[in-house]
């Protein structure tokens, strides 16, 4: 894009599209966007250098500010539907990380899916234990948590997890979180 005066206004000279999936976190966009990028400019350069490419200009009505990212923007909201949460722990893997509370302590959740299946109970509260991990309820759907982190500890599974906690003998189901 070319220099203007304020914050990414100025016209683009070349530019790709690519979709975002609904596996994508931030990190796997992030290295798809960097390769992305690379072969873009390599295929700009040469019109740029030979000044045969047009400028287009850019559409302020699409544009908004993102503010940079805080740690407290990862607490996950229980409130909030599954397929949000589900999002939001996809957006902020790698960092911050999305996280809750277990027992007063911070439980980053590293992998979690949408369980439209679950149980309706408060937002909050672990309703499923099995072999795959654990879901915790929403006010719409449960969200599956397939992977996840104790402070000082280290990434493992929902599985193990619960293993660890006791979760599959169903001690601790009906456990709240946040």
């Amino acid at each position: 894009m070319q220099m203007a005066q304020g914050l990414d206004t100025g016209d683009m000279l070349y530019k790709v599209a690519e979709p975002i999936f609904d596996t994508d976190t931030a990190a796997t966009l992030h290295d798809r966007l960097a390769d992305l990028g690379a072969k873009a400019l390599m295929t700009a350069l040469p019109g740029l250098i030979a000044g045969t490419l047009v400028p287009e200009i850019q559409d302020d009505a699409l544009t908004c500010y993102a503010a940079k990212l805080v740690k407290p923007e990862g607490l996950l909201d229980w409130g909030c539907a599954a397929d949000e949460l589900a999002r939001r722990v996809r957006a902020f893997d790698p960092w911050p990380v999305a996280f809750t509370l277990f027992k007063g302590e911070a439980l980053r959740i590293w992998s979690a899916e949408v369980e439209p299946q679950s149980p309706i109970a408060p937002s909050g509260t672990v309703v499923i234990v099995d072999a795959t991990g654990f879901v915790v309820a929403t006010p719409a759907g449960g969200l599956r948590i397939l992977a996840c982190q104790q402070a000082g500890g280290k990434r493992i599974s929902a599985a193990d997890f619960a293993r660890n906690h006791q979760l599959l003998n169903h001690q601790l189901l009906g456990t709240s979180l946040g």
